[in-house]
């Protein structure tokens, strides 16, 4: 990771953002005193007063998650050998 990389974390309780270093844990919101979420590069941050700007950006991060855990276990060596083991059942 790069020195002085600024990375994004927004709070969706006050709808607040902030753009600072890499930490190793997320920043605490000043309103609510919870973890903000980091979000990836070239993620539009709404302003405060789009609601529905907010709710887009909240189901497109669960989206990401969604694919991410999903990605995740299909590469992952037990549904591998899961998979190896089916076809070595199936008849030829």
């Amino acid at each position: 990771m790069m020195v002085g990389q600024k990375h994004t974390y927004v709070c969706f309780h006050c709808r607040a953002s902030a753009r600072c270093e890499w930490l190793a844990s997320n920043p605490l919101c000043q309103h609510y005193n919870r973890q903000m979420t980091q979000l990836h590069n070239g993620i539009r941050i709404p302003r405060r007063k789009d609601a529905k700007g907010w709710d887009r950006l909240w189901l497109s991060l669960i989206e990401r998650q969604r694919k991410e855990r999903v990605r995740w276990y299909y590469g992952s060596d037990s549904f591998k050998r899961w998979k190896v083991e089916k076809l070595r059942g199936r008849p030829i």
